[in-house]
């Protein structure tokens, strides 16, 4: 092990700090992968987009790049919109786009130091893959362009890039969980990341992402999910502790299709890991015995997110229940 010199020390008449070993003393205040080198990805959400000819318009965005543990880190943007030209669609077939952002560096056999935001053109085939980008660049997004393309607004883009964030802070990302394992690669027990997709802040515990804190969901009206025969009025919500609210007067006039058919189907984001069982006693319904419901899984047996209730006779049902979504 050698120690290396930090930032913004005059030098002596013998000794002073190298490029290298500022980015190394950088490294230091940006996440880290678990095997300890940097975290390279943009500090806040960045998209790319396509525009009416033939470039990408990229924003303004701030990026911590960096070639491995031995190089540090360099800390760079842009800021402001910029175009990055790109080649026509092909004659046939297709090609990948890979928009990327680079700083070169002549200690690092660069022909020089400039910052690079550019797009690696992949080969044209019926079946394209994505050409390799520059040693020590950051892949922002990733473009399809097909012949029938008449600029880059109509070829299919996809944001990939990797986010980090300061030592210790929450990452922002613009993605939703689903995404998580491919654009937040190795990531360590402790950290927190913020989607602005899902509207939730998760933690990494035990190797898997659990809800530390979501927003809270205002109320949605029930009544239009109704079906069935069912009628009436209700509302649904989730709150920030990761519970679903379902507040509703259901009505019937009571036929074959109401009894133990979906009253209603709870949209995705609403349905809860476990079903169930609801016991309705007399003073919430309208009969002379007590009814029950079944709140459906959102995985396993049964149709997810629906919500039976087992009579036929005419009358008003009344739910409000609250059940644990995590």
């Amino acid at each position: 092990m050698t120690e290396y010199r930090g930032l913004f020390v005059r030098p002596d008449a013998s000794q002073g700090t190298t490029p290298v070993e500022a980015r190394k003393s950088l490294a230091g205040m940006f996440s880290q992968l678990a095997d300890g080198s940097p975290r390279a990805g943009l500090l806040a959400p960045a998209q790319v987009t396509g525009t009416g000819g033939w470039a990408y318009s990229v924003p303004a965005f701030a990026v911590v790049l960096s070639r491995g543990s031995s190089d540090g880190v360099v800390l760079t943007g842009n800021d402001g919109t910029i175009s990055v030209p790109t080649d026509p669609a092909p004659a046939s077939g297709s090609r990948v786009d890979v928009v990327y952002v680079l700083h070169r560096d002549v200690d690092n056999g660069d022909p020089d130091s400039g910052v690079e935001v550019g797009v690696a053109i992949g080969d044209v085939s019926g079946t394209p893959s994505a050409p390799s980008i520059p040693t020590g660049a950051l892949a922002l997004a990733g473009a399809i362009v097909s012949a029938s393309d008449l600029s880059t607004f109509d070829s299919q883009i996809e944001q990939t890039s990797t986010y980090t964030s300061v030592a210790g802070g929450d990452l922002h990302v613009p993605f939703a969980l689903a995404e998580f394992s491919t654009r937040i690669p190795d990531p360590v027990d402790g950290m927190r990341v913020w989607s602005d997709a899902d509207g939730i802040l998760y933690v990494r515990v035990g190797g898997a992402w659990e809800t530390a804190h979501q927003a809270e969901d205002p109320w949605h009206d029930l009544a239009p999910l109704y079906e069935n025969g069912w009628g009436g009025t209700g509302r649904y919500r989730r709150d920030s502790a990761g519970n679903l609210h379902v507040q509703a007067r259901l009505t019937t006039v009571g036929t074959s299709s109401t009894g133990a058919n979906p009253a209603f189907t709870l949209p995705e984001g609403y349905r809860h890991d476990l079903g169930t069982f609801m016991r309705l006693p007399l003073g919430t319904n309208s009969l002379s015995s007590n009814a029950s419901g079944y709140f459906y899984p959102a995985s396993g047996s049964g149709t997810p997110g629906v919500v039976a209730i087992s009579h036929n006779d005419p009358g008003y049902v009344v739910i409000n229940e609250v059940i644990s979504l995590l």
